[in-house]
């Protein structure tokens, strides 16, 4: 005698065979489903990370938009007051002060301004 399984959807040749195949299956459902529940929690995780790098990066760009304006306030209230301003630079760190985004957004604006010339790219 034939036994079909409408878990495995095959037919095998004893009763025994199926409920193994079965199991087997189930077994296998079961282990991907916690697999899967596992990648979805790092998943998480690594959005919930993510969401804090954002955050701090605003805030940290918000700290040096504050700090920019209130320098450029002093600095034009000193022009308007003294008639110049001039100040030198010693600091060789700076520029590691340059926001990466800002430099590659800037080569991007470049090329797309070079291609527009050639009206290759629109």
């Amino acid at each position: 005698m034939k036994y079909y399984s409408e878990v495995t959807k095959k037919i095998y040749d004893s009763q025994e065979e199926l409920e193994q195949a079965e199991k087997a299956l189930t077994l296998k459902k079961e282990e991907e489903a916690k697999a899967l529940t596992v990648k979805k929690e790092e998943a998480k995780e690594v959005e919930d990370a993510y969401r804090a790098y954002i955050e701090a990066k605003k805030k940290a760009y918000k700290e040096i938009d504050d700090a920019e304006k209130v320098y450029l306030e002093k600095r034009n209230e000193f022009v308007k007051k003294y008639g110049s301003f001039h100040m030198t630079y010693t600091d060789k760190d700076a520029k590691q002060l340059v926001k990466y985004d800002d430099v590659f957004n800037d080569m991007f604006g470049l090329y797309d301004d070079f291609m527009k010339i050639f009206n290759i790219w629109k």
